[in-house]
């Protein structure tokens, strides 16, 4: 499943008996020999954690949104509005 909020995209997957959360970034130039045929533009992974459970994936999502920028003061409505993306991204993952 993807998140996105604030133009950063985060995904939860499931690997093997564990969970994986990473941020989604876009490559923006070709340094490496290694990735040719994938170019500038292409989606590759970063930061990459094993939490293990799907709810510890949860909270280190939450925690990693916090970290790259959202605020822990925010107002009740924005709180709200991105507990309720998260809970609508995560029921269409079922």
């Amino acid at each position: 499943m993807r998140v996105t909020h604030e133009g950063l995209t985060y995904e939860i997957r499931a690997y093997r008996q564990c969970w994986l959360l990473s941020t989604v970034k876009i490559r923006d130039t070709m340094s490496d020999p290694e990735l040719a045929g994938t170019g500038p533009g292409g989606e590759y992974l970063s930061n990459t954690v094993f939490p293990g459970t799907f709810p510890a994936a949860c909270r280190s999502l939450l925690d990693r949104m916090m970290r790259d920028g959202l605020s822990p003061h925010a107002g009740l409505t924005e709180a709200v509005a991105t507990v309720a993306h998260l809970y609508a991204t995560i029921g269409e993952a079922k």
